[in-house]
């Protein structure tokens, strides 16, 4: 893999044998390659000692395992995981929006106060995340920790199809 038969002098990186020859212990470490055409894999190098009878390390045995594709899919799963629990949040924000929405009985006032306040739990940052409604130019609501921001998500509230001014 990396054609040593000394071990390892990489600063940046952990030498199983190195390790192993210092503790007298088993070790598990991962470790990164390039091949020829210049490729990274990751390995996962398992280094034990074997010990002479004077208790000093005589021999290390280890062996590696390309564990490249298991990472790749690690990383995958962990950003699909991530992805996944957004639109949760999102639909969960939704369906709390749209039952706001439902309630017959709320003022417009009511519901918009409401909607600034709930809005921000659907987004990614929520406990970053305010929100504000201008309404007709004259009319905001916005919620208690509102401030603006150069970042910012906008866009005009519809009603039938039309905005509204």
């Amino acid at each position: 893999m990396h054609a040593r038969t000394e071990p390892c002098e990489d600063a940046e990186h952990s030498c199983a044998v190195r390790l192993v020859s210092a503790t007298k212990e088993p070790v598990t470490i991962e470790r990164e390659f390039r091949d020829s055409d210049g490729n990274t894999h990751t390995y996962e190098v398992y280094a034990s000692p074997i010990l002479a009878e004077n208790g000093s390390v005589e021999l290390v045995v280890f062996q590696q395992l390309d564990i490249t594709e298991r990472k790749l899919a690690d990383n995958l799963l962990r950003q699909q995981t991530a992805d996944l629990t957004q639109r949760v949040k999102e639909q969960q924000c939704l369906y709390s929006l749209t039952q706001l929405l439902q309630d017959s009985s709320a003022s417009p006032d009511i519901i918009l106060n409401q909607a600034v306040e709930l809005s921000p739990s659907g987004m990614q940052y929520p406990e970053i995340t305010t929100a504000c409604i201008v309404v007709l130019s004259d009319a905001e609501y916005t919620a208690a920790a509102f401030s603006t921001s150069d970042w910012r998500l906008s866009a005009p509230i519809r009603v039938g199809g039309e905005s509204v001014p």
